[in-house]
């Protein structure tokens, strides 16, 4: 008992060092573990970019030519079936790291800020949350196909489905001729030929 008593004594007592230390010593951000370690972008980062790059490439060549390959000889709702057991999740994942790591190769200071400059982080963020479906959903008609949406691209034409929507990851890609995708504010810009600023205040202002 003496000892059990004793060791949640120890463990309290641990678990308020910890407490402390993250106090007196926050987490360093990726861009600061950069600026501690610059050795990592020769090393780790910039090969990790190529390597991502290829992996990318060749992700969208395998995904159009399957549906080269089965457009028009399979029913609209099988293809949106491949559509949804694609290695498309796979492509958005790979799509998220080669910007974060682009993003970290950019030294801010020498970064042209004019794209964002009138909008606070807070109102991008604002933009980035509404939801994927809500925002395509207003331009395009969209089925609900697993965990997400598929409908006609409104890039190109097409008769077969090949545009879908991830609500897991708030996200949009197409799987044929254009392979577009991205975000609520890419969608916006694109389809409504906006640049970024406006896009942003669009989506808060009308969803």
């Amino acid at each position: 008992m003496e000892k059990s008593v004793n060791e949640n004594l120890e463990n309290e007592y641990f678990k308020k060092l910890e407490e402390e230390h993250k106090k007196l010593f926050p987490p360093l951000s990726e861009r600061e573990w950069l600026a501690t370690f610059p050795e990592a972008l020769g090393l780790y980062i910039l090969p990790k970019i190529e390597e991502l790059k290829i992996t990318k490439r060749q992700l969208e060549k395998s995904i159009r030519e399957a549906f080269e390959r089965i457009k028009g000889k399979v029913d609209g709702w099988f293809l949106e079936l491949v559509i949804m057991f694609f290695p498309g999740q796979d492509l958005l994942d790979i799509k998220s790291q080669l910007r974060r790591l682009q993003d970290l190769v950019v030294v801010p200071e020498n970064r042209s800020d004019n794209r964002t400059k009138g909008v606070s982080e807070e109102e991008k963020n604002r933009a980035l949350a509404k939801p994927i479906e809500s925002v395509i959903g207003r331009h395009i008609k969209l089925k609900k196909v697993g965990d997400g949406f598929s409908g006609l691209c409104p890039f190109h034409r097409e008769r077969t489905p090949s545009f879908r929507t991830y609500t897991k990851t708030n996200s949009y890609y197409c799987f044929g001729a254009c392979g577009k995708g991205g975000n609520s504010i890419n969608f916006v810009m694109e389809f409504l030929n906006l640049n970024f600023i406006e896009a942003v205040r669009f989506l808060n202002n009308n969803y």
